[in-house]
This record gives C-alpha cells, sequence and structure tokens, in this order.
C-alpha cells in the first residue's frame, strides 16, 4: 500500500498522492500558461472531459487511482481481524492505524482536487449494473469529517515511534 501511495513521490512539486505528477501545481497562468483545465471560458460536463486522477471506469482490472487505493484500504481493514486472527493483536492494530491514515490522506487529496466526492468505507463489487455503488458526491464538510474519523482512529492505533527497521511509518504524532 506504501507502494502504491508514494512511488511516484520524487518532487516537493509533485503533490497529489498516488499521482504524483506537477500539473496541478502548473494550474497557474505564472508557472504554466492558461490551460483547458483552468481555462474560464470552457465547460466541462463528463468525468472524461478532465483529468484522469479521480479514476476510470470499471475494468476487469484494477488500476492504482484514488478509489482502488481505497478499495485496497476498505478491503485491509474489513479483513485483517478475520483472515489475520492468528496474527498478534498489537501488530493488527499497527497497521490497521497505518491504513485508516492512507485512507484519510486520499481522501484529503481528493477533497483538495475536487471538494466533495463519494464516500466509500467499505469495499463493493466491481459492478457497473450494480445501482448501490452509484454513491453520490459526498458534501465537503461530510468528506472532512470522514477525514478526521480516520485519523482519529488512527491516532489511537498508531504507535508514537516505530523502531528503526520501519523508520518513516506513520505515527500518531506527539505532542
Amino acid at each position: 500500500m506504501y507502494y502504491d501511495y508514494f512511488q511516484g513521490y520524487n518532487s516537493p512539486l509533485k503533490s497529489v498522492v498516488g499521482l504524483y505528477n506537477d500539473t496541478r501545481t502548473r494550474l497557474t497562468e505564472e508557472v504554466g500558461g492558461m490551460q483547458n483545465l483552468i481555462n474560464p471560458t470552457l465547460s466541462y460536463v463528463n468525468a472524461s472531459d478532465g483529468d484522469a486522477y479521480y479514476g476510470t471506469r470499471i475494468e476487469d482490472k484494477m488500476n492504482n487511482n484514488p478509489y482502488s487505493r481505497i478499495r485496497e484500504c476498505n478491503a485491509f481493514l474489513e479483513k485483517i481481524d478475520v483472515i489475520g486472527a492468528n496474527l498478534d493483536e498489537t501488530f493488527r492494530k499497527k497497521f490497521k492505524g497505518q491504513v485508516y491514515y492512507l485512507r484519510a490522506i486520499q481522501y484529503f487529496d481528493l477533497m483538495r482536487v475536487y471538494g466533495g466526492v463519494p464516500i466509500v468505507t467499505n469495499t463493493q463489487d466491481l459492478d457497473i449494473d450494480d445501482p448501490t455503488i452509484k454513491l453520490p458526491r459526498a458534501k465537503v464538510s461530510e468528506v472532512v469529517t470522514q477525514i478526521v474519523a480516520d485519523l482519529d482512529m488512527a491516532s489511537t492505533l498508531l504507535p508514537d515511534k516505530w523502531d528503526a527497521g520501519n523508520y518513516g511509518r506513520f505515527t500518531r504524532g506527539l505532542l
């Protein structure tokens, strides 16, 4: 999961989780000139008119896009206590904390880019004909509430500090 989230990060100008290109840092007239995504004379109607960060149509394979990453988080959170029941409880809590944090930062970036977005907190079958997975766009305040809930949960599960072999992993943060 860390790889899916951070493998492309190699510059502070690359600022969107999982995507890490500099497209958004160039969305100013000063840096990138007038581009279609900020051109006020253009009207976008379909999702395909914008960029592909939000995701692509459901296909028979998983892609590394925001909702695929959220799906991986949801599946882990649903299954770790069942499939991983034989694992040490402290181990499971630490990794659940990391996954809650990952899901929170993914929703934060979706909110930064799009405002309100659909909130999905359970795994869904990949079926474009299933009306139950066609969730409406949530209000920004609802997305913020979900992000805060995930971060609060993460803070109860993450350690204050990792050992040297796990340096760089998320911690609860110390005040």
